[in-house]
């Protein structure tokens, strides 16, 4: 069927909340607003059926017919009109996402497609942008450790009340160690418990490797412990660091990007056995269980990463930048995410 046609009024807009939305859309149709935002393919034709063949006196007016009607998807027109100043418009169901291997070069045509939703929408953080054409959307395939529309979420676990109900589990993945770091993100006001921050036991030593004390933070290695006189529960964020190698036992604990307190002849020539019991938020009195509530954690934690190596001071004063920053080698941050137990939740952190 063809047919000529001058101008079609088909986009218009009744301003409310909703059209700053619809505005970020490529092609958008409801009974309030029409609205398309293509993108040309120079020299090229999508060589599909075509649902209309249209002739036009304006090249604009391809486009409004399109958007006007419900099964266009694309469209191909003429570079140039023909003598009497006319373009052939042809009217596509499909588009060139849909039917990518059909778009062919075409020295005397355009294509014109609604751009992709992965063009107007960006994910963040490494996130994948999967375009969704039939809803002019997408979704964002996020990295593990971050959440969210666009993938601008980095998570954190809120531990909320005192118990030993809540924490987050992994076993029998830790290998055997002869050095480690660790770090994470905390915020805690509480000023009552003993709260653990990280527990990791074996079969015969529960405290394996431990940090715990938000009052008095302290490292166990082997079970042998060292405290300091450096807290963190003022009810800010903080950054928090232990490391700790065989060879002398030397060990530093870091708060904020510096050194808060340090020792040497802590288990010296000692290696943290493999395949036990990792924990977050509370101390083990046995491999995986036998907590008790006054050495609970509560409060916020993110960014939990082990490594099985020392880290530098610079670096680790780098990290204490940003909690985005810090990937372990042993175990990442969202490794944790799949383990939590109890009324732990999933939070936005405000670090």
């Amino acid at each position: 069927m063809t047919y000529r046609i001058s101008f079609v009024l088909v986009t218009v807009l009744y301003l409310s909340s909703t059209t700053t939305a619809f505005m970020q859309s490529s092609l958008h149709r409801d009974s309030r607003t029409k609205y398309g935002k293509f993108k040309r393919n120079h020299n090229q034709s999508l060589l599909v059926s075509i649902t209309e063949s249209l002739f036009v006196e304006d090249a604009s007016d391809c486009s409004f017919s399109c958007v006007g009607d419900p099964k266009c998807l694309s469209y191909n027109i003429a570079k140039s009109p023909d003598s009497n100043g006319i373009y052939v418009c042809e009217v596509l169901a499909t588009d060139m996402y849909r039917a990518k291997d059909r778009l062919k070069a075409n020295s005397s045509f355009h294509h014109f497609s609604p751009m992709s939703p992965c063009e107007n929408w960006l994910c963040n953080n490494s996130g994948k942008c999967i375009p969704d054409f039939k809803q002019n959307d997408h979704l964002c395939n996020c990295t593990p450790d971050f959440t969210g529309k666009h993938c601008d979420t980095y998570y954190a676990f809120e531990f909320s009340r005192k118990g030993t109900s809540d924490y987050i589990i992994i076993t029998s993945s830790m290998p055997s160690l002869t050095a480690v770091a660790v770090c994470l993100w905390m915020k805690t006001a509480d000023t009552d418990n003993e709260g653990t921050q990280l527990s990791y036991a074996v079969p015969g030593t529960h405290n394996e490797l431990t940090l715990w004390n938000y009052k008095k933070l302290g490292l166990s290695v082997g079970g042998r412990r060292s405290s300091s006189s450096v807290s963190a529960n003022d009810g800010k964020w903080h950054h928090i660091c232990v490391t700790w190698e065989n060879n002398s036992g030397s060990w530093k604990l870091f708060k904020d990007g510096s050194v808060a307190a340090s020792g040497t002849s802590l288990k010296t020539g000692h290696v943290i056995r493999g395949g036990g019991a990792l924990v977050l938020g509370q101390e083990q009195d046995s491999v995986g269980g036998s907590f008790q509530s006054f050495q609970s954690f509560i409060g916020e934690m993110t960014g939990v990463n082990i490594w099985n190596h020392v880290i530098l001071d610079h670096e680790i004063a780098r990290m204490s930048q940003s909690c985005l920053t810090g990937v372990g080698n042993v175990f990442q941050w969202h490794d944790f995410k799949a383990h939590v137990k109890g009324s732990v939740k999933i939070i936005k952190p405000s670090c």
